[in-house]
């Protein structure tokens, strides 16, 4: 266990802020968040970050990642997905 003072506190919140992304400015949205918008699975999402959409940033390095997006790239990849996922799903005969 590790024990610290208040200011260390502070001195870790703002180097976790400035590194990661977190905090307030700017606000991350979740992966999981990013697809309920979508209205698609994670897996279309997650298999072309890179690719076809922003990468995003990686909030954890666990057997399971975590994702995260900047407000405006959320938009981009919901705009992505339901110009070019969906119009394929109609194209196949699928239910919108």
């Amino acid at each position: 266990m590790r024990v610290f003072t208040p200011e260390q506190v502070e001195l870790l919140r703002k180097m976790l802020r400035e590194k990661t992304r977190l905090g307030p400015e700017p606000e991350l949205v979740g992966l999981e968040e990013v697809a309920r918008r979508a209205r698609c699975s994670i897996q279309t999402i997650r298999r072309r970050l890179g690719r076809e959409l922003p990468a995003g940033r990686k909030l954890s390095e666990r057997a399971r990642d975590w994702w995260g997006f900047t407000p405006k790239e959320a938009k981009q990849i919901v705009a992505w997905v339901r110009q070019h996922v969906r119009r394929r799903r109609q194209k196949a005969g699928a239910a919108t």
